[in-house]
């Protein structure tokens, strides 16, 4: 393969991985507060497990300020790389109803938290 070749299939490996990267990325919206509901926040963390990350998780602002209680389980897996952001720790609560810890975090992934406050 000449130098051309080579350089014309790796921008275009390049290009093609980036352009995959970027299609499972997603961002998601609490929009209820329920876990009857969808769109709580059990639903929202599982539809995005069910997909390759980074992924973005916020709340809408009409159902706040709200507390959302994690399921029965009482425990989250993240497996994909998370930003969650709420408008402010008085603002948006989850709490976990005892269990510790409340999320698993799968090894190699970076989860970032900010603008929520946890409890129980």
């Amino acid at each position: 393969m000449s130098r051309t070749s080579h350089s014309t299939f790796f921008s275009g490996l390049i290009g093609f991985l980036l352009c995959c990267h970027s299609v499972h990325a997603a961002n998601y919206v609490v929009t209820s507060t329920s876990v009857l509901e969808t769109g709580n926040l059990d639903q929202v963390l599982q539809q995005a497990s069910a997909a390759p990350g980074p992924h973005t998780i916020t709340f809408d602002p009409a159902i706040l300020p709200a507390t959302f209680t994690i399921s029965i389980s009482g425990r989250q897996t993240i497996n994909y790389d998370l930003t969650m952001t709420g408008p402010g720790a008085d603002q948006v609560t989850i709490d976990f109803g005892g269990f510790n810890p409340g999320f698993a975090v799968s090894a190699g992934r970076t989860v970032v938290f900010s603008g929520i406050k946890f409890a129980n």
